[in-house]
């Protein structure tokens, strides 16, 4: 008889549980319709719709070289806020991220350069 009011107190709070969802889903519907509203606005009158300058394949790939950058950044601290870790203030760590990568990039360029550059200096006689 316990174990039957156990199971009846787990059924009742995952349908708590999910009405909660159910109800915050509810109150995004009227933001998710402005931000369709508004994104349609801007493709049609703003960006040029009929030009089709937005859905070519070099600006898809630029569009999507620029967001990767969040896009790792928020599965990276969805990952840290769903195990109940600290919050790293990720901003400033992909930025510095970028500094050092960059730092690094030029580092190896620049040791190259210094090794290929008696080979590019030589003349023939």
């Amino acid at each position: 008889m316990a174990a039957n009011t156990k199971d009846q107190k787990q059924v009742s709070s995952s349908a708590g549980y999910r009405n909660y969802a159910l109800k915050i889903l509810k109150s995004l519907i009227p933001l998710i319709v402005i931000l369709a509203i508004f994104t349609l606005i801007d493709i049609f009158f703003v960006s040029g719709w009929s030009e089709m300058k937005f859905f070519t394949p070099g600006n898809l790939t630029q569009v999507i070289g620029q967001t990767v950058v969040i896009a790792i950044g928020a599965v990276g601290m969805t990952f840290i806020i769903v195990s109940a870790g600290i919050d790293l203030s990720v901003g400033s760590l992909v930025a510095l991220a970028g500094v050092m990568s960059t730092w690094t990039v030029m580092a190896i360029l620049n040791a190259i350069s210094l090794l290929l550059w008696p080979l590019a200096s030589q003349r023939e006689s």
